[in-house]
């Protein structure tokens, strides 16, 4: 496989720089696309490969991954064990001393980190009070969080490792939290309804899943959002009443008409428009 590979966004195909290590085939790069780097833009996409095949971390097992926050900038993401690996991959790493202590009522986190090919360590504080969200482990092990703030920073720093950061060190819980808030996921209803007319139409379990994933780039109906449950629920009423119109029994297998139907045609393969034309 060359450096670059034909990443779809869009429907447009996108050259992304990946280098000799690691690689990944296309299916690999459509399956991070959908998973780790879900709504980046083809530039952020490249970015986001660019930096993975640079420091040689794999995003298949999330040891990078990226997140979009409304119409900001992506941030790429490692933990602190991916800077590790960085570190170790270096060879000039010469080992890590971390902890934390207290100072009157602030809690430091502090981390020294050494080279083989340096006199003297990088050594980085960090304060509790300017990174703590006060949710989730922040507020269960607020120790050990700012311990890695200050671990992933020190390497950082001591590998000139730049575009990625650790978790711990940005607020994604609330931006992840808004961004839930604002997604208006498929009500009940639609979901009733898409599942009676998928009966309807004789649509197997597996088909519905292919279509909704092929279509919405979701694995359950769930992850829908309304407007998209609702543009489904009008696809498969258009071609129930197709089916109709053309005297086809509306149980059965997904199988197109003997005789041609233009509107059953238009309406099939608009429904599946990866089948052969009718």
């Amino acid at each position: 496989m060359g450096n670059n590979l034909a990443v779809m966004d869009g429907g447009n195909q996108v050259a992304a720089p990946v280098n000799s290590a690691p690689t990944w085939s296309e299916d690999d790069i459509k399956l991070i696309q959908d998973t780790v780097a879900k709504d980046t833009t083809s530039s952020e996409f490249k970015l986001f490969l660019y930096t993975a095949s640079k420091y040689q971390l794999d995003p298949l097992i999330k040891q990078i991954w990226c997140v979009k926050y409304k119409n900001n900038a992506a941030q790429i993401f490692t933990g602190r064990d991916g800077f590790l690996s960085i570190a170790h991959r270096s060879g000039k790493f010469n080992g890590m001393d971390s902890g934390v202590r207290q100072e009157g009522k602030e809690i430091i986190g502090w981390c020294k980190v050494y080279r083989n090919d340096m006199d003297h360590p990088f050594y980085v504080e960090v304060a509790l009070s300017e990174y703590s969200t006060g949710q989730n482990l922040w507020n269960k092990k607020p120790r050990t969080m700012i311990q890695k703030v200050a671990e992933s920073q020190a390497l950082r720093r001591a590998f000139d490792i730049s575009g990625l950061y650790s978790p711990e060190e940005i607020d994604t819980a609330e931006q992840q939290h808004e961004i839930k808030q604002e997604i208006n996921f498929a009500t009940q209803p639609q979901l009733s309804k898409i599942f009676a007319l998928a009966n309807e139409l004789g649509f197997s379990p597996e088909n519905m899943k292919s279509t909704i994933h092929t279509k919405y780039g979701v694995n359950s109906s769930k992850e829908m959002t309304k407007q998209q449950a609702h543009e489904l629920i009008d696809e498969m009423t258009a071609l129930k009443e197709a089916r109709q119109a053309a005297a086809e029994p509306v149980q059965g297998e997904l199988i197109p008409p003997d005789e041609p139907n233009t509107a059953f045609n238009e309406a099939y393969n608009e429904m599946f428009p990866d089948d052969e034309e009718l």
